[in-house]
């Protein structure tokens, strides 16, 4: 057996692990875990998204997330406040325009 035929029989035992393994790269058949990960960013990312394009004139959906965002504001608060058993303040006001 000559040089040439020895390095292709050995060529012919390299499975893809090893390939991939001297690349310092894995297979990997855990899938779920980011496919999961996934859907939830786009979910939301879609949902932001629905709010920003939903049929209401400017003023009105500013006005809606302002209000929206000022309630968990104060839900926060008040949470930090029964926590540490003190007053953090009254709530939000609306930014004159």
């Amino acid at each position: 057996m000559n040089r040439i035929e020895r390095r292709l029989k050995n060529m012919a035992m390299i499975s893809k692990n090893d390939i991939l393994e001297a690349l310092g790269l894995e297979q990997s058949n855990d899938w779920i875990a980011p496919a999961i990960i996934g859907f939830g960013v786009g979910a939301l990312v879609g949902a932001a998204v629905a709010l920003m394009v939903a049929p209401k004139a400017g003023a009105e959906l500013r006005e809606d997330l302002f209000e929206r965002g000022r309630r968990y504001v104060d839900k926060a608060r008040e949470q930090v406040s029964n926590m540490t058993g003190q007053n953090t303040g009254s709530t939000i006001e609306r930014p004159s325009t």
